[in-house]
Parts: C-alpha cells; sequence; structure tokens
C-alpha cells in the first residue's frame, strides 16, 4: 500500500522537531512514560510561570520558613535560564537565616487543604494509584554539603491527614508528621524519587526506622481513614524541603522543577530503599547515587548495577556492576544515608542511564532512570519547508 507524501512529511517533521529538544525534555516526554513501567502520574508543580505560584491565601507557594535553628529568608522567581524541563524553574535567593526551608502549605487563610488541590489537574487526581513523588533540586554551590559517612544533608518534611471527614483545621489529625532525608550534591541539578516509606515519625526514637507507611490514616498508623483507601499521597497536606547545616555565606541560590506524582508499576524493594537521588556532574563524569536503608540493617550490603535501558525489562542479571558497586553502611542505626559515588561508568554518546540497587539480601532490587542531559534547549516549531525527495 504505498505511503501518502502528506504522511512522509508529518513523519519527518516530527523526527525533526523531537531532534530538536534536548535530551531531558524528551525523557519526560517520552521515557517516564514508555519505556519505564509507569503508570498514572499527575503534575504538581512545574514553575513555568510566568509567575510564582501562590496558595490560595496569595501566599507563595512555596514560601520560605524561620524557626529557631532551621529555615530562613528567600524571595523567589521565575528563572527560564536554568530549567529541567518547559519554559522555567523555581529559584529561590537565601539572603537570611539558618538554612532553606521551602514549604508548601496549602492553606487559604481559614482551612487547611491538601496538597493534591494545587496540582495541575485536582479534578483529575486518581486515589490510592500513586506511589511515587520525585522532583528536580539544584543545592546551592555554597549550600548544605553532601554527606558520606551515613547522614544527609536534606530532608522532605510531610505532613498527612484522613481524608474521610477531614479536619479543615489541622495538617495532620488521624495522620501525623514525617521525615523523608534525602542527600545530593551543592552545584548540580539533582532527581531525588520518595516512595511510602519515611526515616522517621515526629516523636519516635532516633534509631527506629518507621517503615513502609503506604496508609498513614488508617489503623494501625492512624485513625479516620477505612483500610487501603488512601495512600499516603491521597492524604499528604503540607510539605517541605529543609537543609540541614547552617549556611556560612549569603546570598545562595537554590532551584525546584517538576514537582510529580506518579504510579511505578514493577515491584520494587520499598521495605530496604527509600529517598533515591542522583546526582551527576558532566565536566568530572561523576554520578552520586544516594539513598536509605531500614536503620537496623546496619550490617546488610547492598549492589549497584547500571544499564543504558530499562533494568526491569533486561533483568537484574544483565545489568552491569557498577565499579565498585558493592556498598557496605557508612554509618550505624540512624545513621542510614546509603552513598554510591564515581566516575568510572562511561556513559559517552548515552541520554539516559538506568541505576539499580539492591540489599545482598533480597530479590527484589530498585531503580531509577537519569538523563544525562539537562541542558535544555529553546523549544523549536515544526518545520515547514520540508520536501519529500522521490
Amino acid at each position: 500500500m504505498p505511503v501518502s507524501t502528506s504522511f512522509v512529511r508529518a513523519k519527518m517533521a516530527r523526527t525533526l522537531f523531537l531532534s530538536a529538544l534536548s535530551l531531558t525534555s524528551l525523557w519526560f516526554m517520552f521515557n517516564a512514560h514508555d519505556s519505564l513501567a509507569q503508570g498514572p502520574s499527575m503534575l504538581f508543580q512545574n514553575f513555568d510561570g510566568p509567575s510564582v505560584p501562590i496558595n490560595k491565601e496569595g501566599v507563595n507557594y512555596p514560601t520560605y520558613y524561620v524557626g529557631t535553628g532551621e529555615g530562613g529568608t528567600f524571595t523567589s522567581s521565575i528563572d527560564t535560564s536554568k530549567k529541567i524541563s518547559g519554559a522555567g524553574s523555581l529559584k529561590m535567593r537565601l539572603t537570611s537565616g539558618y538554612g532553606l526551608y521551602a514549604q508548601f502549605n496549602p492553606y487559604d487563610g481559614v482551612n487547611r487543604d491538601f496538597a493534591r488541590a494545587y496540582s495541575s489537574n485536582p479534578s483529575g487526581w486518581q486515589f490510592n494509584t500513586y506511589n511515587r513523588m520525585r522532583y528536580w533540586f539544584y543545592d546551592a554551590d555554597g549550600g548544605e554539603p553532601e554527606q558520606i559517612d551515613g547522614t544527609t544533608n536534606f530532608y522532605m518534611g510531610t505532613y498527612v491527614k484522613a481524608v474521610t471527614n477531614a479536619d479543615p483545621s489541622s495538617d495532620e489529625a488521624g495522620g501525623g508528621h514525617y521525615y523523608h532525608p534525602f542527600n545530593v550534591l551543592r552545584g548540580q541539578w539533582s532527581l531525588c524519587t520518595f516512595n511510602f516509606h519515611p526515616g522517621h515519625q515526629r516523636g519516635d526514637p532516633g534509631a527506629l526506622d518507621t517503615g513502609i507507611r503506604q496508609y498513614p490514616t488508617a489503623p494501625p498508623w492512624g485513625s479516620g481513614d477505612p483500610a487501603n483507601t488512601y495512600n499516603y499521597f491521597d492524604t499528604l497536606t503540607r510539605w517541605y524541603i529543609s537543609g540541614l547545616s547552617q549556611i556560612a555565606s549569603f546570598p545562595q541560590d537554590y532551584w525546584l522543577d517538576q514537582v510529580e506524582f506518579y504510579q511505578e508499576l514493577n515491584p520494587e524493594n520499598d521495605a530496604q530503599v527509600y529517598s533515591i537521588c542522583v546526582s551527576y556532574t558532566a565536566a568530572t563524569n561523576r554520578i552520586f547515587l544516594t539513598w536509605n536503608r531500614p536503620k537496623d540493617e546496619n550490617s546488610i550490603n547492598h549492589e549497584v548495577r547500571y544499564a543504558f535501558s530499562d533494568i526491569h525489562a533486561l533483568g537484574w542479571n544483565n545489568a552491569t556492576p557498577a565499579p565498585n558497586g558493592i556498598i557496605t553502611p557508612p554509618g550505624y542505626q540512624g545513621y542510614n544515608g546509603m552513598v554510591y559515588d564515581t566516575k568510572a561508568i562511561d556513559v559517552s554518546g548515552k541520554s539516559v542511564i538506568y541505576l539499580a540497587i539492591k540489599p545482598q539480601n533480597s530479590s527484589v532490587f530498585s531503580q531509577v532512570a537519569f538523563p544525562l542531559t539537562n541542558v535544555p534547549v529553546a523549544s523549536l516549531s515544526p518545520p515547514t519547508n520540508l520536501r519529500v525527495v522521490q
């Protein structure tokens, strides 16, 4: 059957258009949904502008918080020159205080809402579906230093509350307050992915691992919601990103982009691997992969493998063992951060690297995909002056 000239033109136009986009943009457009077994997703914030998002009270979303020994004052703007995807990113210029504390407060001046009410499509939110949250974060050049001793340099704080008969005056009625530690390089964009496993719950001993909290507002962890109905991200209200060390000098610039919830369809080891972040320094070919382990698994090594296609499809045994990729826990109990730091993986000519982590007492691994080119170019319109050569 002959192929029409118009079809060929359209196909060529699409090919040239896609080749003009950055590899990072392509990763967000296709790999995150097609190459990986990812289910439904919901964009939370992409900071494409033209102005900084605000909550229903009219306050920046996120805004700064200043407390005793935490937080600091920052100004926000949309940065169209330093971004991961779309038209811009959120730039936060920290000018005073202790450190960064960027707070997403879903407050209208009277009532306290859920985070999903501020997603890109609140009416399209699918309950009991999204099991991952991820975002791109840029730690300031002079920001909180990366750690290699089992500690971390940031944490994501979260509040969850019951959805059934939700209390409008509370961020956490029927739920609680949790902390997700994470560890990233300074002066680089980092991709961080979080599952249902916080590292700590407020009020617990520091050495006690929280474990998976898939349904934190149902017994035994909370109250108010029936079992197996509303998951962690359905119940999320206020959340924030906070640094863990004092900043030595000001100003310091941080960036945030492409905050998203999504469903990972592959079975992964959420019990033993959580808070995964990848930082990459192209100039030195440095990959800095970090995650957290259960606090009482002090003698269980983890193995890192990599590939340039989806390892869930490829199979663990067909992935390449990472150089020096057997990781021994560097800390004890609550010092449960894990680090794989290398310049020895040849990524030349590759657009995405897939990194997998498997505790050596487990048959299940967890994976992240990281685009190796994250310098977006301006979006181009499809060319209109193509002709087909017969």
